[in-house]
């Protein structure tokens, strides 16, 4: 796993050098880890900071382009999206991982009208390992009280139940239907 995670890193370490030129500082955030939760995105996320010309989020996870309560007014306040960035002198870029932007129906459009340029890594894992490592997740932090086979059975009455958003705790089984969520991405980038 380690190796695997070192070439990722290398290579997206190469991309980076290729298309920094095109960014400078101040400008919009330049790059969204948007793959699939339980992918690996906190591992690349924490790689990326790494890299003295790349300003990551100051937190992981902002859940800005998911955030319904931001997208309710005319315009979004990107204000408070750019206040979670600290660039430096050396900084050339800005990004930030929220794996559910790619889960998320309405989040592709709402980064694309943030910016048309902005550039995505997708992380994909095996639908079925995520699934399990998601309800591991949730049994771990208390809100997942049913076993995975049950809550596999359940999962599309309980998140039925929380329509007219998806469910951020129990798309177990939905969020890994890649193909989907990717076309949604494509259409805007």
């Amino acid at each position: 796993m380690d190796k695997l995670l070192s070439k990722i890193y290398l290579r997206i370490r190469w991309n980076c050098r290729r298309v920094l030129g095109n960014y400078s500082r101040g400008k919009r955030v330049g790059f969204l880890i948007c793959g699939a939760q339980k992918a690996g995105t906190s591992a690349l996320a924490s790689y990326l900071s790494e890299h003295p010309q790349v300003c990551m989020a100051d937190a992981k996870e902002l859940h800005f382009f998911d955030n319904e309560e931001i997208f309710c007014r005319e315009t979004p306040d990107y204000a408070i999206y750019h206040s979670a960035f600290s660039p430096g002198p050396t900084h050339r870029i800005l990004g930030e991982a929220t794996p559910v932007y790619m889960y998320w129906y309405t989040a592709p459009r709402r980064m694309w009208e943030y910016n048309p340029d902005l550039k995505l890594i997708v992380i994909l894992r095996n639908p079925i390992t995520r699934a399990y490592s998601h309800w591991n997740m949730q049994r771990s932090r208390n809100v997942e009280p049913l076993p995975f086979w049950e809550a596999i059975q359940k999962e599309r009455d309980r998140c039925r139940e929380a329509l007219p958003y998806q469910h951020r705790l129990y798309s177990y089984v939905d969020r890994g239907f890649y193909s989907e969520q990717l076309r949604r991405l494509w259409t805007y980038f």
